[in-house]
């Protein structure tokens, strides 16, 4: 049973029209709490950074930590970034 095209082309344009009138929303995942702040990252590997959050995108964390090994204050400053997606936990440190 085929239908019509007049028919195919108006469940086509319904189905464009409830895609406009209902937006995806983004998800909310507090990353906006943390920036600036000095954090604990927990890796699902066990690993934990320690360093201050600057930036977040939807995927990845920016985070300076220092190097306590570094001969100068400007080789001591490392910037890293983390992909959210390998992160257990993130605790802000007092």
């Amino acid at each position: 049973m085929a239908i019509s095209k007049e028919v195919s082309n108006r469940l086509r344009d319904a189905s464009r029209e409830r895609g406009r009138e209902k937006p995806r929303k983004r998800r909310h995942d507090f990353s906006e709490e943390y920036i600036s702040k000095d954090v604990v990252i927990r890796l699902s590997t066990g690993e934990e950074v320690r360093g201050r959050l600057v930036d977040a995108t939807k995927y990845w964390f920016k985070v300076i930590v220092r190097n306590p090994n570094a001969k100068t204050e400007l080789e001591s400053i490392d910037v890293i970034y983390i992909n959210k997606a390998y992160v257990a936990y993130v605790k802000p440190l007092p």
